[in-house]
């Protein structure tokens, strides 16, 4: 089996970050010092030669699955599903990989609470090219969802503070979130016809503590993104193909 250089990056970089940047795992060990010590190219070609069996076989188990190595996303047929699971959170967005400019189209996000500690949460959708969009909640399992749209103002935890937000939000809140359990919100949408891509951010958090005392616990984490919301919080952004 021949690696294309530019999937094998993204793989080798996969490996990397969604194993969870525990150094006692040995896969991500081997991984990693590879990558450090001799260079991409040179554990691009050990995989070509079969030498990693074991990141091999992770590449492989990915590419059977129809994995989109650089998001993360599992493509079946038209729709596209996002998951990841970090910090105690496991999100999941169902979405299509195209739709027709101007038509509805729906698009599905879920949350699991798998922290102990935890005891409300929310999952943020948003969409940074528009202030507001057309679109209606089909169904929900959160407590509240709610649409936030310029000059409306929403709190940061990381900015502590609240502001006057810049761009269309969607919101599912949870008031009591027990451990293993999920919520989930969808909604229909129509597309823009003033672009070819519609952006959206989507990102998770759990409260826990007191109070006087709470935490926040965020998905994705920093090591999974290079991309920030309006808020300050990282997030996936995934994109919807207009025609």
């Amino acid at each position: 089996m021949k690696i294309k250089k530019t999937y094998g990056r993204i793989a080798i970089l996969l490996i990397l970050l969604s194993i969870g940047g525990e150094a006692k795992n040995n896969l991500l060990g081997k991984a990693f010092s590879k990558v450090v010590l001799h260079g991409v190219d040179k554990a691009l070609e050990d995989l070509d030669k079969g030498k990693d069996s074991k990141i091999l076989n992770y590449y492989k188990d990915m590419e059977k699955n129809n994995i989109d190595f650089e998001t993360n996303t599992k493509i079946i047929q038209d729709k596209k599903i996002y998951k990841i699971s970090q910090n105690g959170i496991v999100l999941i967005l169902k979405y299509p990989n195209k739709v027709r400019a101007g038509k509805q189209f729906i698009i599905e996000a879920k949350m699991v609470n798998d922290s102990q500690n935890a005891r409300m949460g929310g999952l943020t959708l948003s969409f940074p090219q528009y202030s507001a969009l057309e679109g209606s909640i089909i169904d929900k399992k959160f407590d509240k969802v709610t649409g936030y749209a310029p000059p409306k103002k929403m709190y940061s935890g990381i900015l502590k503070k609240s502001f006057k937000i810049n761009y269309f939000v969607i919101e599912g809140w949870e008031n009591k979130w027990e451990q293993d359990t999920s919520r989930y919100m969808k909604i229909k949408l129509l597309a823009p016809t003033d672009t070819n891509k519609l952006e959206i951010n989507i990102r998770g958090i759990l409260i826990i503590g007191s109070k006087s005392s709470k935490k926040e616990l965020v998905s994705p984490l920093k090591s999974s993104s290079l991309i920030t919301d309006q808020q300050g919080y990282f997030v996936q952004r995934i994109s919807i193909n207009l025609e």
